[in-house]
């Protein structure tokens, strides 16, 4: 009796996605035909596409998941679109992670679009407790696949030297969403401070811009934000000026060089650009004036708002991108829209733009020099 021929690879690739990057990986796969969505299910659930997306859980909370179509992870390359955005939802991502890589999943990647405990990356005193390391360790717990290392990305970690946190279990691959950004031919590039322009600068060396460097100073008990050197600009009232940096915060420092360049040159246009808008809950007091006091009735004027209205409030900033690598920030643009219309305000003060394009460049392992980082 002959033995039959059994084919070990299809050359497709299989993309599983936590559900909150669902959008992005249907974008993807419905682009490229060689790009199938994986899926996870209850297995006594019929298939339907709620269920393909709604990871299910037991009746105590904990995760009840179930790889749909094994036989497929082990013939062809597979690809995990995770969001980390909040803890909560860490370990349930990383079950599978593992689980797939366990059940022989080929060319294993990991694409984690945020990095969330990238800004907790050193110990400063005794007691401390860097993060970024205990997140490195997970992420590198993750077992040797059939085809070697599994390849973790990252899209513009906070610290290039994270990269040295992870064991040999794992592969790192840093990109950056610097290309998305819609320059036009005299668009300057601003930095707030010295390590992002050490960083950045060299992404946008092709067409000579001109760039601006703030930096922070301590003029006696405040520390302000001045211009480094300041280049001598012509017609800068013609031109658009971007702050571009890894992530926004609260937002208060990028206002600081926005409020800065503004009084150096003039009425410029200054936008901002960071991949990863966090937005963390920050007091914003603005007195009895601004889009803060027309809105406190929506959050029963509470003292601590989502720092994203700080920039609706700032007549500095015209406006500000950054992108869904945390999810809740398409929310964030149509919210922002509706205030800044009902406040009276004719351009866009908010821009969320999509990171399918750079994730797409990482699943087919394209030579994109615009998102590398």
């Amino acid at each position: 009796m002959m033995a039959t021929y059994v084919q070990t690879t299809v050359n497709q690739t299989l993309l599983f996605y936590h559900p909150s990057m669902k959008s992005v990986a249907q974008q993807i796969a419905a682009k490229h035909s060689m790009i199938t969505l994986g899926a996870l299910r209850h297995p006594e659930e019929k298939k339907t596409e709620e269920t393909e997306t709604n990871w299910p859980t037991f009746s105590d909370g904990w995760p009840n998941l179930f790889i749909e179509g094994l036989h497929n992870v082990k013939v062809n390359d597979c690809v995990f679109l995770a969001s980390f955005d909040t803890p909560a939802i860490i370990f349930e991502q990383l079950a599978v992670i593992y689980a797939l890589v366990g059940n022989r999943a080929r060319n294993m990647k990991v694409i984690v679009p945020w990095f969330p405990t990238g800004t907790m990356e050193r110990v400063s005193e005794p007691g401390e407790i860097a993060t970024a390391s205990t997140m490195a360790r997970l992420l590198s717990a993750i077992p040797l696949g059939v085809t070697g290392a599994t390849v973790v990305s990252f899209l513009d970690i906070h610290a290039l030297q994270e990269q040295f946190y992870f064991g040999d279990n794992v592969s790192v691959e840093l990109k950056t969403c610097m290309g998305l950004l819609p320059l036009e031919d005299d668009d300057i590039i601003a930095f707030p401070d010295d390590g992002a322009s050490k960083r950045y600068k060299r992404m946008f060396d092709d067409k000579k811009r001109t760039m601006i460097v703030c930096e922070k100073k301590r003029v006696g008990q405040k520390r302000i934000v001045t211009i480094k050197d300041p280049p001598d600009i012509q017609d800068v009232s013609k031109k658009r000026v971007f702050i571009v940096d890894d992530m926004i915060q609260t937002g208060g420092t990028m206002i600081q060089c926005a409020e800065a360049i503004r009084t150096k040159y003039g009425d410029v246009q200054v936008h901002m650009f960071a991949t990863h808008g966090v937005f963390p809950e920050t007091p914003i007091d603005d007195g009895d004036s601004g889009i803060v006091t027309q809105y406190k009735n929506k959050y029963g004027n509470k003292k601590r708002w989502p720092s994203w209205y700080r920039f609706l409030n700032s007549n500095s900033v015209h406006c500000v991108y950054v992108t869904n690598s945390i999810p809740k920030n398409k929310i964030i643009q149509e919210e922002a829209s509706i205030i800044s219309r009902n406040a009276g305000i004719k351009h866009v003060k908010f821009v969320c733009l999509d990171i399918t394009p750079v994730i797409t460049s990482i699943i087919s392992n394209a030579d994109d020099p615009q998102y590398d980082s």
